[in-house]
């Protein structure tokens, strides 16, 4: 091969070369933009339902959300800068806690604060959740049973019409009819969730959902 068509070769193949490196960066590029695009999509929808804050000496609750500053339904992205600012704020007042996002049903989050009290303070009792996490059920039926008897009875104290209730066999029996059909739907449920209802009361970091299946074991 002449050196001139060598000079030539060399030149095409560098052209190439440089054409392909800007592809690949190209589809790179486009990639980490999709994968961006991908993952802030998957946290659309998700708000903040909650804190969940079990005390401490070093910190009061109001104090705790001043610093969140989080208001019910922000969005994903704001709750975790939230967080994260939150992380922050406590360290450089040298306060331990540990602080975790806990994704619940319908789309929400709970922000779950456990502060350590320093060894000398005298901290009031708490429970704090065992795992905290969203539990989920074989079914949420009997929370939707739960719901639909309370709705019942506040519509018929809303009419003035009076009821009562009365407990048999351990059971609470109302002296409405239609109460009592969603009580037996309920006797059909319940026991064979106890174990599932027990750790929802434990590990749930929704307060009114840990409510509801503290009242279905009732």
């Amino acid at each position: 091969m002449t050196k001139g068509k060598m000079n030539v070769f060399r030149t095409k193949f560098t052209a190439l070369t440089r054409s392909a490196c800007n592809i690949v960066a190209a589809l790179v590029f486009v990639s980490i933009l999709t994968s961006q695009a991908i993952a802030t999509t998957g946290k659309a929808g998700i708000s903040f339902a909650g804190l969940e804050y079990y005390g401490s000496s070093q910190l009061t609750r109001m104090e705790l959300e001043k610093l969140l500053g989080l208001k019910l339904g922000a969005p994903f992205l704001v709750v975790a800068k939230a967080v994260e600012r939150l992380h922050q704020q406590l360290e450089l007042r040298h306060i331990d806690a540990s602080i975790q996002m806990i994704s619940a049903s319908a789309g929400r989050v709970f922000v779950v604060v456990d502060v350590s009290d320093s060894s000398t303070a005298v901290a009031q009792p708490t429970r704090r959740l065992k795992f905290p996490r969203h539990v989920d059920v074989t079914s949420e039926r009997p929370f939707l049973l739960l719901d639909k008897l309370d709705t019942r009875l506040a519509r018929l104290t809303e009419e003035g019409r009076t009821w009562s209730e009365t407990l048999k066999e351990g059971l609470k029996y109302y002296t409405d009819e239609a109460a009592n059909l969603i009580v037996g739907e309920l006797v059909k449920q319940v026991p064979d969730m106890r174990a599932e209802l027990l750790t929802v009361i434990s590990s749930d970091p929704d307060p009114n959902r840990r409510k509801a299946a503290a009242e279905l074991l009732n």
